[in-house]
Order: C-alpha cells, then sequence, then structure tokens
C-alpha cells in the first residue's frame, strides 16, 4: 500500500520536491524514505511498478526514485510508461545487477542518472539536488 510522508522542515529557498520512491525490499523502502523525508522531500512510496504507475497516473511528482528490478512491472519500463505521461518526472534509477546491458537500457529509456547499488545516502540526495536545480527540463 502506498505511503505518503510530507517533511519534517524544506530544503532552503526552495519548494519540497515531490518524489515517489519505488522499492520492493520494505526495509531499503523505509530507510530511503526517511532520509528523503528528513531532507525536506514529500515522499510516497510504492512496492512494485504497477503500483507506482497507478499513484502517478492521479498525482504529478518532480522525481521518480525507482529500483530496477521489481515485482510486476520492473523500473525500466515504469520509466518508459511515465515518460509518455504530459509532463513527466525526472527519474533516478538504482539497481544491484551493474551489467552492460542494464546500464545501456537504463540510458535507452533516459534514466536523468543511474545508481548502482549500495550507495550512500547522500549520493541519492546529490543526484535529487542535481535534478531540482536543473529545473523542468530533463536529460
Amino acid at each position: 500500500m502506498a505511503q505518503t510522508k510530507y517533511p519534517k522542515r524544506t530544503v532552503p529557498g526552495a519548494k519540497s520536491l515531490r518524489v515517489l520512491l519505488v522499492e520492493d525490499d520494505p526495509d531499503a523502502r523505509t530507510a530511503l524514505q526517511e532520509v528523503l523525508w528528513m531532507r525536506g522531500y514529500f515522499v510516497t512510496t510504492a512496492r512494485d511498478g504497477l503500483e507506482a504507475e497507478r499513484i502517478a497516473s492521479k498525482r504529478h511528482f518532480d522525481v521518480v526514485v525507482t529500483d530496477f528490478r521489481l515485482p510486476r512491472l520492473d523500473g525500466i519500463d515504469l520509466i518508459r510508461r511515465l515518460a509518455r505521461k504530459r509532463n513527466p518526472p525526472a527519474t533516478v534509477l538504482i539497481t544491484a545487477y551493474w551489467n552492460p546491458r542494464t546500464m545501456e537500457r537504463g540510458f535507452t529509456v533516459r534514466a536523468a542518472k543511474i545508481l548502482i547499488k549500495p550507495f550512500r545516502p547522500e549520493m541519492l540526495i546529490d543526484l535529487i539536488e542535481k535534478i531540482r536545480r536543473k529545473g523542468p527540463s530533463r536529460e
């Protein structure tokens, strides 16, 4: 079930970004949600790609952070479907399964960034902040 957590504080001088976090591992999902929430983002979570697609069809998100391997609809196909939206969100693809094919698929769907697991939470924050500073245009 999707869960939205509203920020405890906001990023100074900036509106809070709306982030959709898609991760099937409950521990990783909770940990990343907390990190993003503490940074001041509005965070909504989904357990799989189909749930994320359903949520994104009803609400706008500035950034979607999605795992690559997900049940029912993988992260690549989710990014591909979200790209069809009128105002598509920026995307960050996270994966523990790094190989040239994964990277090629990520770049093919124009994921804004690809982050290899394990990573420090600050790395994800830095990527999101770069996306925020860049503004509405997508890579």
